[in-house]
C-alpha cells in the first residue's frame, strides 16, 4: 500500500510539474534552468543522498547502495552536459564520468561477489521492480522520443524543437520520479524487514 502511495505521488509531482511548465510559455533553449530540469536535478541529489545513507546505516546491502549513488552521480553529470559545454568544451560531461566511472569500475570489481549477491536480495523486494520500470522509460522511451528524426517524420515542416524537447524531458522526470520513488520504497521496505527480524530476536 504505501509502495502505491509513494509511486502515485511521485506521477502526481511529475505531471504538475510539466503541466506548470508547458502553460507557461515553455520555450526550450540550450538553458538546462527550466522547472521540468530543475526537477530532475533535485530528484537525482536526493537519491545520491538517500544512496549515500544507505551506504552508511544499511551495512547490509552497503555496496549496492554505493553503486546506486554512483549511478544517479553519473545521471546527474550528464544532465548538466550544457553547463559543461558552455563553460568548458563539447563532450567535457564524458571526461567528467570516465574520472568517476573508471575507478569506480576497479572498486565494483573488486567488490562484485558482496554486489551480486546483495543484487539478489534487492530484486526479492517489490520496490526494486518500480525502480527498474524508471530506468527503463528513461533509457528507452526518452531517448528514442529524444531523437530529432522522429519528430520531423511526425510533424514535417511544422516541426517545432520545443515540442521535442519536453517530450523527452517529461519522460525523464518521469523516469526519474518512478527511480526515486523505487528507491524510496526499498530502503522503507528494508527497514521494516530489519525491525521484523530484530523483534523475532
Amino acid at each position: 500500500m504505501l509502495n502505491a502511495i509513494i509511486v502515485v505521488g511521485m506521477c502526481f509531482f511529475a505531471s504538475e510539474v510539466v503541466y506548470l511548465e508547458a502553460t507557461t510559455a515553455f520555450q526550450y533553449t540550450s538553458s538546462e534552468n527550466t522547472l521540468i530540469e530543475n526537477c530532475q536535478n533535485l530528484l537525482l541529489l536526493l537519491m545520491i543522498s538517500l544512496s549515500a545513507w544507505s551506504v552508511r546505516h544499511q551495512k547490509s546491502f552497503r555496496v549496492f547502495f554505493a553503486v546506486l549513488s554512483i549511478l544517479a552521480l553519473v545521471m546527474l553529470i550528464r544532465e548538466q552536459n550544457n553547463w559543461f559545454r558552455d563553460e568548458w568544451f563539447r563532450g567535457a560531461w564524458q571526461l567528467v564520468v570516465a574520472m568517476v566511472l573508471i575507478p569506480s569500475g576497479l572498486w565494483l570489481f573488486r567488490h562484485r561477489r558482496p554486489f551480486w549477491a546483495q543484487l539478489q536480495e534487492i530484486r526479492l523486494y517489490s520496490a526494486s521492480i518500480i525502480a527498474s520500470v524508471g530506468f527503463v522509460i528513461l533509457m528507452t522511451f526518452a531517448r528514442i522520443l529524444g531523437k530529432k528524426e522522429i519528430w520531423i517524420g511526425i510533424m514535417g515542416e511544422y516541426y517545432m524543437r520545443s515540442v521535442k524537447m519536453i517530450v523527452e524531458e517529461s519522460l525523464e522526470l518521469l523516469g526519474y520520479s518512478l527511480m526515486f520513488a523505487g528507491l524510496l520504497s526499498l530502503i522503507l521496505a528494508i527497514n521494516r524487514t530489519q525491525q521484523v527480524e530484530a523483534a523475532r530476536d
